[in-house]
């Protein structure tokens, strides 16, 4: 047993008193008395920061030896709500998160080890974990449900008068921006099975629904892919066949098939990076004019900056070559994204973004070609802990301000989404 939690970390010592009791704990732990241990751990009133996180990483560690894994893990989480610097105590919670094999928290954790520039011992080790992993990967569900205030659920101008081939004409209620309530279900499902120690089949379904006052704005999709997965030392490759459906106003709206690949790398334990390519065929049910083929390509860099934070840098660009060329544009984008971990169980991340949009040819009604920009500024919060369930509650606020030079197009958007999700 090691005399204190966090070796290398800043804390004030213990109080003397506190850590005689400590040792006898420790010593009924090493005689397998994990009960009694706890008990006498319950018992203490710490008197000092250090106290309170020596009491809670040592009933962790009792209840691991007791193979209570769920009781190790609440409690780890217990001292890094509100000492999330502490490095020592995540390498733990991620260590039993693996043997739990809830592999995604456990690769989150240890990743943040990584970004506080750990020994090379401890970098080893991480990395092995890691590889684990990803070696021993099946399935994953992950579910979400969201209550959204939104102020513009239909995307539309807030003005009330728009002019149409030279002429002025007043737009009626349901052309403009309407606001309302709604709410939203979404579920992922991820399987992947090694066919070998560097080839992997990878298959994967989505489907979400937002439900709006009315039905009109109603929108429903479902997804899915197969593919495979190719892994090299320090990049991977990965192929697949896509699917894409959607309804929108409770009617049939497109279907898509086409494909993507992409191919990523580790620059270093803490550096990584991915190009993604895509292209689709879609066909509109009720739009045949916007019939053709979309492709895309986006490039990502992901940096750990501390044991605590992380960031994201991505941009790239969407190509739409539709049956009717005033429809046709590129649509460049580019954003950032910033995610820290704060005392009190909270999760905050920042995501900036914008979108340039380039038709390629005038519109009949407004004699004009096309061109939007778009900025937009997303904010979340998350409270890291089980709320129901198992769920954690998510807020997350999304800022979009579109201006076009045909005025028909601009419109300003608040969406607030109040959330639960959780990954199984």
């Amino acid at each position: 047993m090691a005399a204190a939690p966090v070796p290398g970390d800043s804390l004030a010592p213990l109080d003397p008193r506190d850590a005689a009791l400590l040792e006898q704990a420790k010593q009924l732990v090493i005689q397998r008395r994990y009960g009694d241990a706890v008990a006498l751990l319950d018992g203490i009133e710490p008197r000092t920061t250090s106290g309170a996180i020596e009491i809670e990483f040592l009933k962790a560690q009792s209840a691991e030896m007791a193979s209570d894994l769920q009781a190790s893990v609440t409690h780890y989480r217990n001292i890094l709500a509100d000492n999330p610097k502490l490095t020592r105590v995540r390498l733990e919670l991620a260590r039993v998160l693996f043997r739990l094999e809830e592999d995604d928290a456990a690769r989150h954790h240890f990743e943040l080890v990584l970004g506080d520039d750990p020994p090379a011992a401890v970098r080893r080790k991480v990395e092995d974990f890691l590889i684990a992993i990803h070696n021993r990967r099946r399935a994953k569900l992950k579910f979400g449900f969201s209550l959204i205030p939104d102020s513009n659920i239909n995307s539309a101008t807030n003005s009330r008068r728009v002019t149409l081939s030279g002429v002025p004409f007043n737009l009626s209620d349901d052309a403009r921006s309407n606001s309302g309530i709604g709410f939203s279900v979404n579920t992922n499902f991820d399987y992947t099975h090694p066919l070998r120690d560097d080839v992997d089949l990878e298959t994967g379904f989505a489907a979400s629904g937002v439900n709006t006052p009315g039905d009109g704005f109603d929108d429903a999709r479902i997804s899915g892919y197969v593919g495979g997965r190719y892994v090299f030392e320090v990049y991977d490759l990965g192929i697949a066949a896509t699917a894409f459906r959607r309804w929108f106003g409770q009617k049939g709206y497109s279907l898509s098939l086409g494909g993507r690949a992409d191919l990523g790398r580790r620059f270093s334990p803490t550096w990584s990076g991915r190009v993604r390519v895509g292209g689709q065929r879609v066909n509109y049910e009720r739009q045949n004019r916007l019939d053709g083929e979309v492709y895309s390509l986006q490039v990502d860099s992901h940096h750990i900056l501390d044991s605590i934070s992380r960031l994201s840098l991505f941009g790239g660009s969407f190509l739409e070559d539709t049956a009717d060329p005033s429809y046709s544009n590129i649509a460049p984008f580019a954003g950032i994204a910033y995610q820290r971990d704060f005392p009190n169980r909270i999760t905050a991340s920042i995501q900036p973004m914008i979108f340039l949009r380039f038709f390629d040819d005038q519109l009949d009604l407004f004699g004009k070609t096309r061109e939007d920009v778009t900025l937009q500024l997303r904010t979340s919060l998350t409270y890291r802990t089980d709320l129901l369930f198992g769920f954690a509650p998510t807020l997350t606020y999304t800022f979009t301000h579109n201006n076009s030079n045909i005025s028909f197009h601009d419109y300003n958007r608040h969406r607030v989404e109040f959330g639960l999700t959780r990954e199984f």
